[in-house]
Formats: structure tokens, C-alpha cells, sequence
């Protein structure tokens, strides 16, 4: 019995002892991680002038797992507003199994920009105050992302890098006070909240066979350019929204229980309670705060300012558009 007890002590404190040692490393590398900022940690706005109706607020933060570790934020976004009310917001998710995943989001986020810049100012969209067609959209918006991957490509032989090491999600949005295009490819989500208050799904994130898998920019040509998703919508927005994969158990409704079946579905719907709170919240803050503070006080939100977001060991990025007046609210 003696000899029992006795093994029984030095395993459990050599247990407690390893687990300690392994907080201690944990917590070494989180304070390397905020010596070093992070990586691509960034909050972003744009303020409601008298030329501009848009207020544009943005964050990327690392997520808690990728802190413990010392892995720098793997997601990106890049936005722009220009004349008549329009612009663009683009976003980008690094794999995390990518070892410089987060130059490519980086990239990405600014080559789409100016991409879409160009784009809309040859077809004089917004000189014209005037949506594509359907079928337009579906051509140019492929036309896009097919575009941008091919750029993509010539980046990762330019720099010598794998594509491997450079795989990353992509996700763009043209709004207007019209309607709003979407183009994307992989996961994430975006949506927006139209003039009446109601809520709409622009994307559909791609999924794999596992749970996690999806496609990115760099995956092979015919693969991807199946899997590029294309969306119009053609009502006058309140707000637009988007976000990683990191953002969606707080902000999305990704299953419900079907009450005829019994059995859970997949959904695509922004979850109307967050966003009706947090666009109001929004809208408070712009008329006290210059942009700046608003996108800092945002990137603490998203980093640990709600319980989901604190658990989240994924990286975090949300950008919302919120135009300067909220009719439906009179």
C-alpha cells in the first residue's frame, strides 16, 4: 500500500508540476506576443463627413489560441470609401496551418481594393449611381476573383514562397446607398440590414467534407474558380457587415432545430439581436467620438469584450458599414 501511495504521489506532482510549467510557457508567449503587437493586429474608421454617409469601423485581433502561441494575426481587411456614397470593404482569413498565411491576407485585402477601384471606375458605376445587372455582376465579380488569384500567384513566385504557406480566404463587398455586390471565396460570412429593418445573407461560406475545410485564393484553378460565390442586392442598405470564421458564434445563426423534424439544420442569417444592439451602440459613438477611438474601442470588443469573443481562440475580424441615417427609425 505504502509502495501504492507513493507512486500515486510523485505522478500526481509530477502532473501538477508540467501543467504548471506549461501556463508558465503559455504565458511567456502571450507577453512575447504583445511585446511584438501581434502581427497584423489593426482597427480601422472612416468618419461620416458631409461627402461621405458611411461611418466604416474595423478590426483584425489575434485570437487568444494564436496569442498562447505567439502566432501574429492571420486575418486582414482594407476599406475605402469614394464618390456618391460608394466603396468597397474587403476581407481576408489566413489558414492557421499557413506558416506566412498572414502576408497573403495582408496582400490580398489590398490588391482587391484596387482591383475593385479600377473596376468600378471603367464601368462608371458609381458616376452613374447605377448596380450592374445580374448577369453583369456574376460576370465581372468571377471576372474579379479570377483576376486577383492570377496576381496572387505571380506574388507567392515573385517573393519564392509555397502556396502552401500562403493559403488564405477572401471576401468582397461594394456598397452603395443602392444595393451591394458580393464576391467571395472560402468561408467567413457577410450580410446586411436593408432600410426596413430586415436582415440578408450575402455569402455562403464554402465547406469541405471535415469540419473546418474550406477553399482559398490559392487553391487550383478550376477548383476555385467553381467555388467563387457571387451575390447582388438590390435595395437600399442601413448597414453592412463582415467577418472571419472567428466572429461567428457571437454574431451569426449558423443551426437551428427544425420544430417538424426534430433534427438541427445549418442556417445562414445574421443574428439580428447583436447586430440591432451593436449598430445602435455604433451610431451613439459616432456622434461623441472621432473614428479613431470608435475603431480602438471596437478592437477591444472584438478581442474581449463579449464571452464569445474572450473564448474564441481563432482570430477575430469584423468591419461594419452603417449609413449616416437610419430611416426605418424615425
Amino acid at each position: 500500500m505504502a509502495n501504492s501511495y507513493s507512486w500515486k504521489h510523485n505522478y500526481t506532482s509530477l502532473f501538477l508540476y508540467l501543467r504548471k510549467k506549461r501556463r508558465e510557457l503559455l504565458a511567456f508567449k502571450e507577453q512575447a506576443g504583445r511585446q511584438a503587437g501581434y502581427g497584423n493586429d489593426q482597427s480601422t474608421g472612416i468618419a461620416i463627413t458631409e461627402r461621405n454617409p458611411w461611418m466604416i469601423t474595423g478590426a483584425s485581433v489575434t485570437g487568444h489560441g494564436h496569442k498562447a502561441e505567439g502566432i501574429p494575426c492571420q486575418d486582414a481587411h482594407h476599406t475605402e470609401v469614394w464618390k456618391n456614397g460608394w466603396g468597397v470593404a474587403a476581407l481576408s482569413d489566413g489558414a492557421g496551418t499557413a506558416a506566412r498565411s498572414h502576408l497573403a491576407s495582408e496582400w490580398l485585402v489590398k490588391k482587391a481594393v484596387k482591383e475593385v477601384r479600377h473596376l468600378v471606375k471603367s464601368r462608371r458605376w458609381a458616376q452613374n449611381q447605377t448596380l450592374p445587372a445580374p448577369q453583369e455582376w456574376q460576370h465581372y465579380g468571377a471576372g474579379l476573383m479570377q483576376s486577383i488569384r492570377h496576381s496572387f500567384l505571380h506574388f507567392a513566385e515573385e517573393t519564392g514562397t509555397p502556396l502552401y504557406e500562403l493559403h488564405a480566404t477572401l471576401i468582397v463587398i461594394i456598397f452603395s446607398p443602392h444595393g451591394i455586390l458580393a464576391t467571395h471565396i472560402g468561408d467567413g460570412r457577410a450580410g446586411c440590414r436593408d432600410r426596413h429593418g430586415n436582415y440578408h445573407s450575402l455569402i455562403t461560406p464554402w465547406e469541405g467534407e471535415q469540419a473546418g475545410q474550406t477553399v482559398f485564393v490559392s487553391t487550383n484553378a478550376e477548383r476555385s474558380a467553381k467555388a467563387v460565390g457571387i451575390a447582388r442586392l438590390a435595395l437600399a442598405p442601413d448597414a453592412f457587415f463582415m467577418m472571419t470564421d472567428g466572429c461567428e458564434r457571437v454574431a451569426w445563426k449558423t443551426i437551428q432545430l427544425n420544430p417538424a423534424t426534430g433534427l438541427y439544420q445549418k442556417i445562414n442569417q445574421p443574428f439580428a439581436p447583436f447586430f440591432n444592439q451593436t449598430l445602435d451602440t455604433l451610431r451613439q459613438m459616432q456622434t461623441i467620438l472621432p473614428s479613431r477611438a470608435i475603431a480602438r474601442n471596437w478592437h477591444s470588443y472584438l478581442d474581449n469584450g463579449h464571452k464569445g469573443f474572450e473564448t474564441e481562440t481563432d482570430d477575430k475580424t469584423m468591419v461594419i458599414g452603417i449609413l449616416r441615417t437610419n430611416p426605418y427609425q424615425s
